[in-house]
């Protein structure tokens, strides 16, 4: 840590106690899961990460002695937490609140998080661009880099906007200071992509009114992305789907009075539904996680 009064105590901030049960979540991590026509499931994963600046330093490496770098690291860990989260090779760490509380501490045998067979979407203003400003050893770049989202290479185009251009940025930028900063990221699996974009319309767009900061309080531009819901398809998978093991707590036999037998209907459940996810970081925010947040 930085010496910023000159005292030469350069011990944490917080006590033993304190850091024993500091979160993660700055604001919170949030899995919320819908239930989609057709007895189909949806992890909404929700979070606002601190930004990674306003502190002493942006950290090139880790560890160092060079500087705290708080707000840096935390944000990369708020972002990392997805990674993990969806990756059933590293989650095994993970447990809430309850679990926290029912043990007294950290529980001995935690729940962890996804299987690796659920559809998902991460969403939020995650305060970090792949590829300019000050995030700490890059974690957008490493979400985006996960084998189990949806990126360019499997479906997934970098949504975009004319207006962001116009204001003479990059056309991925979703905010008003020049970075790329919100995010709707949907899974590999249980979906097609059927478009995405940043509304952010030029300055000549009817409705350009509507991404104006002046009017709406927000230095950020939504993120769209519209989907097919398909099935949950690959070997694991459909058998982890068949056996009830997709976390919805649910006996298979009953969701939506399907009848199992009924082999018929597979052709028509492979898109069951079109849905949408919207973004407005700040704003939007509110209906994602409950909270309203400074940044």
């Amino acid at each position: 840590p930085e010496d910023v009064n000159g005292d030469g105590d350069l011990s944490s901030y917080y006590t033993t106690e304190e850091l024993a049960a500091f979160r993660l979540s700055s604001k919170s991590h949030w899995d919320v899961v819908l239930n989609l026509p057709d007895g189909e499931f949806l992890h909404v994963l929700a979070s606002h990460p601190t930004p990674p600046v306003f502190d002493d330093g942006t950290a090139t490496e880790y560890p160092t002695d060079a500087l705290a770098d708080w707000n840096g690291f935390r944000n990369h860990d708020e972002i990392r937490f997805w990674w993990d989260y969806v990756n059933p090779e590293s989650n095994s760490y993970i447990y809430d609140d309850a679990e926290f509380l029912a043990a007294n501490g950290t529980p001995t045998s935690p729940s962890g998080g996804l299987t690796g067979c659920e559809r998902f979407v991460i969403v939020g203003d995650q305060n970090a661009d792949p590829l300019d400003g000050d995030a700490t050893l890059n974690p957008a770049a490493s979400l985006l880099g996960s084998t189990l989202i949806m990126d360019e290479e499997n479906g997934l185009k970098t949504p975009e906007s004319p207006g962001a251009v116009e204001n003479g940025l990059t056309a991925e930028k979703t905010s008003e200071f020049g970075l790329r900063v919100d995010y709707a990221l949907p899974s590999v699996l249980g979906f097609t992509l059927v478009d995405c974009f940043v509304f952010w319309p030029k300055s000549t767009d009817l409705e350009a009114p509507y991404a104006d900061s002046g009017m709406f309080g927000s230095d950020h531009r939504m993120v769209a992305i519209d989907v097919n819901i398909i099935d949950l398809e690959g070997g694991a998978c459909s058998a982890a789907t068949d056996d009830d093991d997709d976390n919805d707590g649910d006996d298979d036999d009953d969701d939506a009075g399907d009848d199992d037998d009924d082999d018929d209907d597979s052709a028509g459940r492979s898109t069951c539904c079109q849905v949408s996810f919207i973004l407005m970081a700040t704003v939007q925010i509110v209906l994602w996680v409950g909270m309203i947040a400074p940044y």
